[in-house]
């Protein structure tokens, strides 16, 4: 029972990764070359220069900029772009087999999986893993600077917790018809968000805001696209291959 859950949550995780890789070089990729760009701008700016805010950039500059970064990164030699793309697709798939083996011991608790079931409880993992986390510490592109690491992955813990926390009293709360289980959950889901995620007063950086919204929602389409592959995968594979009978 055991090993055929890892079995087939790390077969389900690589073939989520295999899907997703190519979303994330196409959608990602070119944001993160972009922004590196104006990332190493600003390396070179002498200080004065360097203490740019990046709601003080005019559309003209951002355009211009746009433009002779958007040539820097074509001018990347294609070895390193292809190293990087390796790079991507390794830890993209590791990422998705991680998320695999967590998914995969929760859709074991359904007595009969299917690849809609799976979908499901994908769509629920993007919401507790990705979503929910976004509202507070959105996906950033190199170059712009964010709070202290240790206090972001904490809030970023405790978000996960009381947004899956909050799925789950919400659906006790419809099995059991108990609404001050579902007012409960609310409050739980809020809690993190209520409580506000680390972040800098005040960002000095050259990268524009079109492009670290840009870059925010393709890392969210990004996400959606590994665990709606990962849920409907995995859920195909229990439902193919399921439990042997005793």
């Amino acid at each position: 029972m055991f090993a055929r859950i890892v079995a087939l949550s790390l077969l389900a995780g690589l073939l989520a990764g295999v899907v997703t890789t190519p979303v994330q070089l196409a959608l990602v990729q070119p944001l993160i070359e972009e922004a590196e760009g104006y990332e190493l701008q600003l390396e070179a700016a002498p200080a004065p220069a360097a203490a740019h805010v990046h709601e003080a950039h005019s559309h003209e500059a951002d355009a211009a900029e746009g433009h002779s970064h958007a040539q820097v990164a074509n001018d990347e030699p294609s070895e390193d772009k292809t190293h990087r793309a390796i790079a991507t697709a390794v830890s993209t798939t590791l990422a998705a087999m991680g998320y695999a083996l967590l998914l995969g011991a929760c859709l074991a608790q359904f007595g009969a999986a299917n690849w809609r079931r799976g979908l499901l409880l994908g769509a629920l993992g993007f919401v507790v893993f990705q979503l929910a986390p976004a509202f507070g510490l959105p996906p950033e592109p190199p170059g712009v600077p964010a709070a202290d690491l240790q206090q972001r992955q904490l809030w970023w813990l405790l978000t996960v917790a009381c947004t899956a926390g909050a799925l789950f009293a919400l659906y006790r709360a419809w099995a059991k018809r108990r609404p001050l289980w579902a007012a409960g959950a609310l409050a739980l889901a809020a809690l993190p968000h209520l409580l506000g995620a680390p972040v800098l007063t005040e960002v000095h950086t050259l990268v524009p805001e079109r492009l670290m919204s840009d870059f925010m929602l393709a890392g969210l389409a990004t996400a959606a696209v590994l665990w709606l592959a990962l849920g409907g995968v995995l859920g195909g594979l229990f439902q193919r291959f399921p439990a042997a009978q005793r």
